[in-house]
């Protein structure tokens, strides 16, 4: 396995660390699945297909925007935040 220098990507690093101490990646995405205790949770709640939900939940990532707002507005979030949020860990997993 090769080492990762201080001009590799930050991202990489982050998750490079992860792998190696077994600690779960937390970012906005997962904060915002985790209001719900399931996927099966967030479905009914949301009206989210739940294969859609189960796979969001398994890669971590919410990975269609169109679905953020309503998300968040059902979780009773704050939406110009939590969109940031998302919008900046957009495809971090």
């Amino acid at each position: 396995m090769s080492e990762l220098g201080p001009s590799d990507d930050l991202d990489r690093w982050r998750l490079h660390v992860d792998e190696v101490t077994g600690n779960q990646m937390s970012n906005a995405h997962t904060e915002l699945m985790n209001r719900w205790p399931s996927a099966y949770a967030l479905s009914r709640a949301t009206g989210v297909p739940y294969t859609t939900a189960k796979r969001w939940r398994r890669r971590k990532c919410i990975s269609d925007p169109a679905y953020w707002i309503p998300l968040i507005r059902a979780a009773g979030m704050e939406p110009m935040q939590m969109c940031y949020q998302l919008a900046r860990d957009y495809g971090v997993k």
